[in-house]
């Protein structure tokens, strides 16, 4: 392609792999960096052009204390170790514990500061495990490379669309903070923040809980990288007079399908094909005046409770990395805005959990709302299940969802179903399944 000579080939890589699958046709397709001898190749190939390096600008003021890193997801934890490889000294706060199996996805209780939500690695480190960047900023890159040193797979850096699954992502990430620590850094787990202190529009102290005793220091600066759901601490913030303003987001319940459905809606007479893996979809619809779309797409995978709070119900998806498993799920949610929620900067977190409360409510426990399709369409509550079986672990509470979502979020999911089954054929079959809430 390139018009060289072999022996004018210093290097090759691949830059990019994806998998093309339209018009009844599955190719693979690569895009590939060479390092040649001769600077002018005469075929299809153009220079690669450099990155701007991305500068880390240093303060000019002495700190007064540690850099104060609150929370251990994904953002805790990268801007915990770029601290700390700049030389700074870093005190990096997670309320929750270190990875490990976590004991309420096969029933045991739930602890409220150790959870899918809270603990090393955040929630993403029991979701997917896809990484996921809507934008070209040299960061994305670097947080690939980060997680790539610390034992995630090279085709993280390739791939379309980049996986690593639960599974091999809890190492990485452990792998990850032990790297803060022997960079400098200071890790503790089962930190809680209590308070933060303001003087003089600068941060006086910080104080958290751990071991039983609160702790109070001076931090030079304070990182917040609490996450979806740190509520508590977003409502402490506003009683500081933080300011605060609600956003956009979606709800709505995940929906599960066969994968081996999928497959075949996709790749055609290549389902199933080694090379090609568990089949993707991303689909979009308008139900009303209100967008509609599949997020957090899960091939193989799982729904899981995505849990912090007592008497509360949220769910997710998540897969290992072999994304094996019987079933496709992904959330199916539609756009609500600060007009839906009530008043204050805070009504969309009162929001969620009147929606979470209703989830829990159905039965009581943890056992999951679920709704065949078929049956959510025809307005009647399910009695039994069809072909598809949900992978939610700990039970169905078979319902009608329109006792636990906003009438509007129902109305618009029952639009848009025909249209995306339309998109792709099957998604709106009888036996899909609904768990709620997303």
């Amino acid at each position: 392609k390139a018009g060289l000579d072999p022996s004018a080939i210093r290097k090759l890589w691949i830059r990019r792999r994806s998998i093309d699958a339209r018009r009844g046709r599955v190719s693979l397709v690569y895009a590939l960096g060479l390092e040649v001898v001769d600077s002018r190749p005469r075929g299809e190939a153009f220079p690669i052009p450099e990155p701007e390096p991305d500068h880390f600008l240093p303060g000019d003021g002495l700190l007064s204390g540690p850099i104060v890193v609150v929370g251990a997801g994904p953002c805790g934890l990268m801007a915990a170790h770029t601290l700390a490889e700049e030389g700074y000294p870093v005190l990096l706060l997670e309320r929750g514990c270190r990875i490990h199996t976590n004991g309420f996805l096969s029933g045991g209780s739930l602890d409220p500061d150790s959870n899918v939500l809270f603990g090393e690695g955040g929630a993403g480190a029991y979701s997917d495990g896809k990484l996921t960047a809507r934008n070209r900023d040299i960061a994305g890159r670097r947080a690939l490379e980060l997680l790539m040193r610390y034992g995630a797979g090279e085709e993280i850096g390739y791939d379309a669309k980049p996986h690593i699954g639960t599974d091999r992502l809890k190492g990485v990430i452990s792998a990850l903070t032990d790297g803060i620590q022997s960079l400098g850094g200071r890790v503790l787990f089962g930190a809680k923040l209590t308070g933060i202190l303001e003087a003089g529009g600068e941060i006086a102290s910080l104080s958290f809980q751990w071991k039983g005793q609160t702790e109070t220091l001076q931090p030079g600066a304070v990182v917040l990288a609490t996450g979806h759901s740190a509520r508590d601490t977003y409502r402490m913030l506003h009683s500081l007079g933080v300011p605060l303003m609600p956003k956009p987001f979606a709800v709505g319940a995940r929906i599960e399908h066969h994968q081996s459905m999928v497959d075949g809606v996709q790749y055609g007479a290549y389902a199933g094909h080694p090379r090609l893996g568990a089949a993707e979809y991303a689909l979009t619809a308008r139900g009303g005046d209100r967008g509609v779309y599949t997020f957090c797409m899960c091939p193989g995978g799982q729904v899981i409770p995505s849990v912090s709070d007592p008497g509360l119900l949220c769910v997710n998806g998540m897969s290992y990395h072999a994304r094996d498993g019987e079933n496709a799920n992904s959330a199916l949610i539609v756009q609500v805005s600060p007009k839906d929620y009530p008043p204050g900067p805070l009504g969309g977190v009162v929001f969620q959990e009147e929606m979470e409360r209703r989830a829990y409510n159905v039965t009581n426990s943890y056992a999951a709302p679920t709704q065949r399709v078929e049956d959510f369409l025809r307005r009647r509550p399910t009695r039994r299940l069809g072909a598809v079986k949900p992978t939610y672990p700990l039970g169905q509470a078979f319902c009608s969802l329109d006792d636990v979502l906003p009438d509007y979020v129902c109305r618009s999911l029952r639009e848009a179903l025909p249209y995306l089954g339309r998109k792709l054929r099957g998604f709106d079959s009888p036996d899909g399944v609904f768990t709620g809430v997303e």
